[in-house]
């Protein structure tokens, strides 16, 4: 109870400082190419008492999470984490996958999707929400479009129990698209929350779920909406244990998990303990040394915290080469605690944080926007509407039913397209309204 009490408390003052954007087109939110090294860095938050202890071990969770948000930091542990990081492996796929939508070719987008899905699945260490979320959203928008709905549907509501925050409207690559993306969000909004029930062998590992701190094993993380979750278990010494759970509508499912331990476990343990002792004497440069060596780490930092007087207060030292540099430093524990926290640790590290990205929504196609009504709005300027450049005679403003629509000319067609296309209406056809942007017109 005493652990879980800490935990919330500290994830409460854990803030993200975000900024709201205004912009469309999966070009314009692409994520920058991942730098093609990483400075490895190792951090250890012990207690100074045992009092902190609890305090301790949700803190170091919440600062490795913090160095993994530095621009070209990856944090490493006794964990055995994979040699890359999550974005050097995802963000090429993505990338390629969604340009493949954008150019109506959802077969590349397809085969690039489903092998950055795969290497989700097999990725040894913490995987970033929103790469996660990307690769679903993209997966399952590639399988609808290529006929395989049953299982892009799951994929869809898979991203949406990882990244809740999407719109309708950021799925205008086609109309069935649309309709898929409307028929998920009505199923979810039929279902009833469960929950998971987290046991691990050893005890005492960090549980995430869908890329967030949750509770340390055994635990049971409640209120999820029905379908999967992605589920993250880390203890040191023992390797990443990472799957997709369901969890069925209104009801608790079991994850059981016995963690592999690291070849270096053994090593890694007795550093650890010789650390330990040695922060005690003040003089832990070597255990630190010896640590950072076996971690392959390029910078460690260990810190012994305490808690009192709304505060928490860090004592450490940090090591690249030779002798370790000491830290000191006070941090309150309220709302501004994130921000802190992460400003000094980008001092420490000599990065930056990547910008706080929660309020912009995913990937959507570049020349689709949505009106202020929730209605897609669609460039004629789009391929799609295109046949011979070649002949004027074959320009969309030479076409009947392109002023049918602008104009209403058949109010039998208009009326018939609104019944259609109407997001409201009920049935299975596609969703939405079309709103053609005649200001665009070449």
């Amino acid at each position: 109870m005493r652990k879980q009490s800490t935990l919330n408390r500290v994830l409460a003052s854990v803030t993200a400082v975000a900024f709201v954007g205004l912009t469309s087109g999966s070009a314009v939110l692409a994520a920058p190419p991942p730098p093609t090294t990483s400075k490895k860095v190792a951090l250890f938050v012990v207690p100074k008492a045992k009092a902190s202890a609890d305090d301790a071990k949700v803190l170091q969770s919440v600062m490795r999470a913090e160095l993994a948000r530095m621009v070209g930091i990856r944090p490493v542990s006794g964990s055995g984490e994979a040699p890359m990081s999550v974005s050097q492996v995802l963000v090429p796929d993505i990338e390629t996958g969604f340009r493949a939508l954008d150019a109506k070719t959802p077969g590349p987008a397809q085969e690039a999707f489903e092998k950055a899905y795969k290497n989700v699945l097999q990725f040894q260490g913490p995987v970033d929400r929103r790469l996660l979320a990307r690769v679903l959203k993209g997966l399952g928008s590639a399988r609808i479009m290529n006929g395989q709905v049953d299982e892009g549907k799951e994929a869809l509501e898979t991203g949406l129990n990882v990244w809740p925050n999407q719109q309708l409207g950021e799925y205008g690559w086609t109309l069935d698209l649309r309709t898929a993306f409307n028929e998920v969000q009505d199923d979810k909004a039929r279902s009833q929350p469960g929950s998971i029930e987290v046991s691990v062998e050893p005890a005492g590992a960090a549980v995430r779920v869908d890329g967030q701190l949750r509770g340390f094993a055994p635990v049971t993380v409640g209120e999820l909406p029905a379908g999967k979750h992605w589920v993250e278990v880390q203890l040191d010494g023992y390797r990443w244990a990472n799957s997709f759970v369901e969890v069925p509508s209104g009801d608790s499912t079991i994850h059981s998990v016995e963690l592999d331990a690291t070849g270096a476990r053994a090593v890694f343990e007795a550093q650890d303990k010789a650390l330990e002792k040695a922060l005690t004497k003040g003089s832990a440069a070597g255990p630190m040394a010896d640590l950072q060596r076996t971690l392959g780490a390029d910078q460690i930092i260990v810190l012994v915290v305490s808690a009192g007087g709304n505060a928490y207060a860090f004592d450490g030292w940090s090591r690249q080469t030779g002798d370790p540099v000491k830290l000191n430093k006070s941090i309150p524990d309220n709302n501004s605690f994130a921000t802190k926290v992460r400003a000094w640790l980008a001092e420490i590290v000599g990065s930056q944080p990547t910008a706080d990205d929660s309020d912009l929504p995913l990937d959507q196609p570049p020349t689709m926007g949505v009106g202020a009504n929730g209605d897609l709005i669609i460039d004629p300027n789009d391929p799609i509407f295109r046949t011979d450049d070649n002949k004027d005679d074959n320009a969309i403003t030479g076409k009947w039913w392109f002023w049918a629509v602008v104009g209403g000319v058949t109010a039998g067609l208009v009326g018939g397209g609104y019944a259609l296309l109407s997001a409201s209406g009920e049935g299975s056809g596609p969703a939405g309204q079309i709103r053609v942007d005649v200001g665009r017109l070449p």
